[in-house]
C-alpha cells in the first residue's frame, strides 16, 4: 500500500506588528535609580520646565468673579446725593379706576401704592396697590423710565410680593388665595398652597425666598410653612412657632429676613413684639428675644449677617440689633413712621447707606457706618405730601425707586333729615363720578390740605 503523504506542519502564527513601548526610567552612574532631586535637575537641563513656564506665563483673560450664593448684587456707592426732583414719575396707571375695587360699593379714587421693588436683575419693577393689582414694568436703564408690561388682578388684598433672587420671577400672596409665582410677562409659573390642620387653605402674611432659591418661606398665624420650588403644591415642612409648654411667637408672623451667608437660617418678626431666629435643621425657634416696641413690620439683614435691622408699626425709629449678642441694640435711627403702614427700607451692598420712607413724605438716607447710639438722617428729600411707604435700590445703578400714598378718609357732609341715607349715598356717588371725570381727587379727600399723589418715582443718586 502506498505510504500516506506527510502532513505539513501549520504555518507559524503571524507576529504582532504592535510594539509596546516600555517606559525607560533614567538611570545614574552604576545603573542606580535617580532620586527626585536628580530627576528634576535632569528635566531642567533638557528644557522641559522651560516649556511649562512659558505656558504659565501666558496672559489669561480676566474672568468676572462669580457671586457667592446669597450675595446681594447691589450697587456700591461711596457717596450719596439724591437729586432734588425725580427723573421719572408714574401716576397715570394708578388713577384710572373704572370699576370698584374688591367688595367696596363705592370707589373713592384713592388707589394708593403699597410697595415698589426692583427685580434682582434690575430689568423689571413691580408695584402693589390698593386696587388689588400687581403691576409689572419694564425699566429702561438709559432713560431711567418705565413702561407698563402687565397689570394682574390678584382677587384680594395683597399681603406681600417678593422677587426671585436669580430669575425674573415674582411671588405674591393675597387674601383667600394661594401663593403664586409669576414671570416677567405676567404668566403664572407655579402655585403653593398653605394647608392648615383643618385641611383648609390659609393665606400667607409674608413670604421670602431662601438664599439658594430652592425654598420659599411663608409666615402665618403661629406657623411657618416651607415650600419646595421643585415640588409645587402643598408645603413640604411646617414649623409651629408657639406651644403651651415652651412658649414662642404666638401672634401673627408679619415679616421674614433670610440670612445672606448661611443657607437655611432666617429671622422672623411678629406682631407680638418679638424676633425669632430659625433654621431648616431645627423644628422650633433657636433664639428668641423681645424688642419692647410695637408690632414688627420690616426686617433686613446686613450683608455680613451680623446685624439685623427692624422697623415697627406706628413708631419713629429703625433699630439695629447685634446678632453676636442677640437682643442687644447697637443704635437707633430716627425715622418718622407715625401710621400703621409698613414703611420699607433698603441697604446698599457696602452696608453703609440705609434708605427709608417716612410718614412725612421724605426720602431719608442714613450713614450707618459712622453713627452712634442714635442718629439723624444725613439727607432728606421731600418726595410727596402723603406718606412715602416704599423704597428700592437698583441692583447695578445708582438709582432709587420710591412709592407714595395712604388711606385718606373724606369728610362727610351733613344732610337734611328728608334726604335720608339712600339720598346721601346717591349724592356721594354722583360727586365721585364728577370728580373722576374732571380728575379732581385731592381737595375732597383731605379738606385741601394734602393732595393725593398715588404713584412711584425714579431718582438718580
Amino acid at each position: 500500500a502506498a505510504a500516506a503523504a506527510p502532513v505539513a506542519d501549520p504555518p507559524p502564527a503571524a507576529a504582532s506588528t504592535a510594539v509596546v513601548e516600555k517606559k525607560v526610567e533614567p538611570l545614574g552612574e552604576g545603573g542606580r535609580k535617580l532620586n527626585r532631586q536628580e530627576r528634576r535637575a535632569m528635566m531642567r537641563a533638557q528644557g522641559i520646565f522651560e516649556e511649562k513656564a512659558k505656558k504659565v506665563d501666558e496672559p489669561k483673560e480676566k474672568e468676572e468673579p462669580t457671586p457667592a450664593v446669597g450675595e446681594r448684587r447691589r450697587v456700591r456707592m461711596d457717596t450719596v446725593n439724591i437729586s432734588d426732583s425725580p427723573v421719572f414719575t408714574e401716576t397715570r396707571v394708578f388713577s384710572d379706576l373704572p370699576t370698584p375695587a374688591g367688595y367696596q360699593p363705592v370707589v373713592y379714587g384713592n388707589n394708593y401704592v403699597r410697595s415698589v421693588q426692583f427685580s434682582s436683575g434690575g430689568r423689571n419693577l413691580a408695584t402693589t396697590s390698593q386696587d388689588r393689582h400687581l403691576r409689572l414694568f419694564k425699566f429702561d436703564e438709559e432713560k431711567c423710565e418705565t413702561s407698563l408690561t402687565v397689570s394682574l388682578p390678584l382677587g384680594g388684598l395683597i399681603y406681600d410680593a417678593v422677587w426671585h433672587p436669580r430669575e425674573e420671577w415674582i411671588a405674591t400672596s393675597s387674601r383667600d388665595h394661594p401663593i403664586h409665582l409669576w414671570n416677567e410677562e405676567g404668566e403664572r409659573v407655579l402655585s403653593f398652597r398653605g394647608i392648615n390642620h383643618l385641611d383648609e387653605l390659609s393665606s400667607a402674611n409674608t413670604i421670602r425666598f431662601a438664599v439658594d432659591s430652592s425654598r420659599l418661606y411663608a409666615g402665618y398665624h403661629k406657623y411657618l410653612r416651607i415650600f419646595d420650588l421643585n415640588r409645587p403644591g402643598r408645603q413640604t415642612r411646617e414649623i409651629k412657632t408657639w406651644s403651651r409648654d415652651h412658649g414662642g411667637q404666638r401672634s401673627l408672623l408679619s415679616c421674614i429676613a433670610v440670612h445672606p451667608v448661611y443657607s437655611g437660617v432666617f429671622a422672623v418678626g411678629c406682631y407680638g413684639r418679638s424676633i425669632g431666629l430659625y433654621s431648616d435643621n431645627c423644628k422650633s425657634v433657636e433664639c428668641l428675644f423681645e424688642i419692647g416696641h410695637s408690632a414688627l413690620t420690616e426686617l433686613e439683614y446686613s450683608t455680613d449677617g451680623l446685624r439685623l435691622y427692624g422697623a415697627t408699626r406706628n413708631d419713629s425709629s429703625i433699630v439695629c440689633y447685634d446678632l453676636r449678642n442677640p437682643g442687644q441694640t447697637l443704635f437707633t435711627l430716627d425715622r418718622p413712621g407715625l401710621t400703621n403702614q409698613s414703611f420699607a427700607f433698603d441697604l446698599d451692598s457696602s452696608d453703609r447707606y440705609l434708605f427709608s420712607g417716612s410718614s412725612t413724605g421724605e426720602v431719608l438716607v442714613y450713614d450707618v457706618k459712622t453713627c452712634g447710639n442714635q442718629t439723624q438722617p444725613m439727607q432728606r428729600v421731600k418726595a410727596a405730601e402723603s406718606s412715602l411707604v416704599g423704597v428700592s435700590v437698583h441692583p447695578s445703578l445708582p438709582v432709587l425707586a420710591t412709592c407714595c400714598g395712604e388711606r385718606i378718609y373724606r369728610m362727610m357732609e351733613l344732610s337734611d333729615d328728608e334726604e335720608g341715607e339712600e339720598g346721601e349715598e346717591n349724592r356721594m356717588k354722583r360727586e365721585e363720578e364728577e370728580m373722576m371725570e374732571k380728575g379732581e381727587t385731592g381737595e375732597k379727600y383731605s379738606e385741601g390740605k394734602r393732595q393725593l399723589q398715588n404713584g412711584f418715582q425714579i431718582w438718580r443718586m
